[in-house]
């Protein structure tokens, strides 16, 4: 994630899974603490989106589709957008 927070390939795969960023908020000059901060937002988010979709609602399991880190790292790609609301990432 923070690699990809660096680079801007966040804001491609985001848009891939249909949940794109802001133009306004789409940037590859995030200080490293405000990288950081959205991928550990991102993290945190996407376990609550894997515990729930995943798991309690049964839509990951571990005989067939998706594996574990695949599935986390999609649950992780969808909260992205969420966590660039959430802190200091504003562009200026």
């Amino acid at each position: 994630m923070n690699k990809w927070t660096a680079n801007g390939e966040i804001f491609r795969k985001a848009r891939q899974v249909g949940r794109p960023v802001p133009v306004h908020k789409v940037t590859t000059t995030w200080t490293r603490d405000d990288r950081h901060d959205v991928a550990t937002d991102s993290v945190l988010g996407g376990l609550h989106v894997f515990r729930n979709y995943g798991l309690i609602q049964g839509h990951w399991s571990p005989d067939g589709g998706a594996s574990l880190p695949t599935f986390f790292m999609g649950a992780v790609i969808r909260a992205f957008p969420a966590s660039t609301s959430a802190g200091s990432t504003t562009v200026s």
